[in-house]
């Protein structure tokens, strides 16, 4: 079977943590359990109107702070202590970043930091706030119709491009035929399919796309062949202007070519960029929410071997730190660092086959739920700087059910689960059923610190339970393979990003669960497929958060995972700059326009 793609969605949770719009790199945690692979290479999670019964409107304000702290702040002990080297960079923010590929386009930017400097430079129609929620932003409203297939966006008057051009409903069908266009090679694809008369587009002879339709100057609707309430989250793409980037259908490559000059509506623009060294924005004066109050950003490429000498030196004023209790104390130490901290954007879990003869039964799936202990491990390995998983989703969501039900350490608990299973202990200790010992064998994989610990954990307290537990390490490759393709294995581990979109169908939809997709643990019940199916049917949020409250619960009672931790992520700010908050769904860079520099 082929594997769904997940990479938009994951683009848009790495993307809008660190951007500005709907523009979220979960936080690098440094962590030594992998995000899942895709087969291409990227990581990703498994990314006219009629009578409307929904109509969007601003759940916050987009340019003031978020209504809602979701971070622990440690703030700067010592301003004063700011290096002479920051204190004369009187207009120039300096952002830490990885090596970028350059790919300056946001229908082709696929990269964490190509999509981050992107995001300042292009703008959606939408953003999201804190909680992960859609909020207006090009578009000043969106109507659903009651069927919830069609999208109708009525656009912001007043909105101008750099070149001066007002951005209008031309530009928006024109971006999004793009990502329709039979020559489009790009990543993006995936976030078109479900327009009504895409396939006709994309393969036939159609001279456009039946789903897109300008209803007038500022006035662009959408239409689906599906209802699926996660959709709003395709309408997240910086607009181009069709005027600069026009192309006949069959040709949209040719947007390749414009990789190094962008042309967007958003608060910055392109001065320079060396890609594996330095990228330079200048500030858009004539930005539609206002003229930014820092004239340059600056992007540096920077290493863990040198990003605390350069924040002690002054050279660098945001950057995302490894989870590491040493980072914090340093930074703290310097005085004029201020670090926030919020839960990051993945949890990792041992996934337990739903269809092998022993964990086929739920009992047995919550002692070993019970039996492990999972705080001790997030206190010890994780230094504290995480939680322990509680459900598959981001503590912050607007979805996140803080009443599901939990597994705390509890080895006696543990221990009448499996008698009640039938597991019993014999003579030598061990548990046995029908005359068979419990063996159970934790498939994973090789050179992790993370893996060695959990190894460690998992046999002590397994052993203390009379479970005979073993481990089978293989080459991340080899692993996925056994996993995914042959279903042969008892437990796993590996860690799954959370995407700003709550629905949990990409990894357990029935269809994943056959051999290649990512619900390798095989847990698909009736029930599960039926509340998922509700949660995508409607665009209400309340009745969304309802439909996955139940699956949450669901979930939790089945145990086809044991959760294991959610890492903290941190950013490092300069005291000097003023503005950022931070949750795992709004990044630093979050409203650029607004972030100031101070004495």
């Amino acid at each position: 079977m082929k594997r769904r793609p997940f990479v938009l969605c994951f683009i848009l949770v790495l993307v809008l943590t660190f951007t500005t719009a709907c523009t979220i790199p979960a936080p690098p945690t440094e962590t030594e359990h992998p995000s899942h692979t895709m087969a291409d290479g990227s990581t990703g999670k498994p990314i006219a109107t009629s009578e409307t019964e929904a109509t969007a409107e601003p759940q916050a304000t987009p340019e003031g702070e978020p209504a809602v702290s979701l971070n622990k702040v440690y703030p700067a002990s010592n301003p004063a202590k700011l290096p002479d080297a920051a204190r004369m960079r009187k207009d120039m923010l300096v952002v830490g970043m990885a090596a970028t590929a350059g790919y300056y386009n946001p229908l082709y930017a696929d990269s964490t930091d190509d999509i981050a400097i992107t995001g300042l430079m292009y703008e959606g129609l939408i953003t999201n706030d804190a909680q992960g929620k859609p909020l207006p932003h090009i578009a000043e409203k969106w109507d659903i119709t009651n069927d919830d297939l069609t999208y109708t966006f009525t656009i912001k008057k007043g909105v101008t491009f750099l070149n001066g051009v007002e951005l209008t409903a031309k530009d928006v069908a024109f971006t999004y035929t793009a990502l329709c266009d039979p020559g489009y090679d790009g990543p993006h694809s995936d976030a078109v399919k479900s327009l009504k008369g895409y396939a006709e587009y994309n393969t036939g002879d159609a001279a456009s796309v039946e789903g897109i339709r300008i209803l007038d100057d500022y006035t662009v609707s959408f239409t689906l062949t599906k209802a699926r309430a996660s959709a709003i989250w395709d309408f997240a793409f910086g607009i181009l202007p069709q005027g600069v980037f026009d192309f006949d259908k069959g040709n949209a490559a040719s947007l390749k070519e414009s990789f190094g000059k962008p042309v967007g509506c958003g608060p910055y623009a392109l001065i320079s960029a060396n890609p594996s060294d330095r990228t330079e924005l200048a500030a858009n004066p004539n930005y539609f929410q206002g003229t930014p109050k820092i004239a340059k950003i600056i992007f540096t490429v920077t290493s863990t071997d040198t990003r605390m000498q350069d924040f002690n030196a002054g050279l660098l004023d945001i950057d995302i730190i490894a989870a590491k209790l040493e980072n914090i104390e340093l930074l703290q130490k310097m005085g004029f660092v201020e670090v926030q901290e919020f839960d990051g954007n993945q949890y990792g879990y041992i996934g337990l086959n739903t269809k092998d003869a022993i964990l086929s039964d739920k009992l047995v799936r919550q002692a070993l739920s019970y039996g492990l202990d999972r705080a001790g491990f997030v206190e010890t390995y994780r230094q504290g700087l995480g939680t322990v998983a509680a459900a598959p989703a981001a503590t912050v969501s607007w979805a996140y059910d803080p009443e599901v039900k939990q597994y705390p350490y509890d080895p006696d608990k543990a221990a009448a689960l499996l008698d009640e299973a039938g597991w019993t202990l014999n003579a030598n200790g061990k548990r046995a059923k029908g005359g068979k010992v419990m063996k159970l064998t934790l498939t994973t994989y090789t050179g992790s610190a993370y893996v060695e610990a959990l190894i460690a954990l998992m046999a002590d307290n397994y052993t203390a339970l009379g479970i005979d537990f073993g481990t089978e390490i293989l080459e991340i490759g080899s692993l996925n393979a056994k996993i995914y393709n042959n279903h042969s294995f008892q437990m796993y581990n590996m860690a799954w990003p959370v995407t700003i979109d709550p629905d949990p169908s990409d990894i357990f939809d029935a269809v994943q669960a056959e051999k290649g997709g990512f619900n390798a643990v095989a847990w698909a019940p009736e029930e599960s497929i039926t509340l998922m199916d509700e949660g995508l049917s409607t665009t209400d949020i309340e009745k969304r958060k309802e439909s996955y409250s139940k699956w949450y619960a669901l979930f939790a009672e089945d145990c086809p995972y044991i959760l294991l931790d959610i890492t903290k992520s941190y950013v490092a700010v300069s005291s000097r700059v003023k503005g950022v908050n931070c949750s795992p769904f709004v990044g630093p860079l979050h409203n650029a326009h607004l972030l100031e520099l101070v004495d």
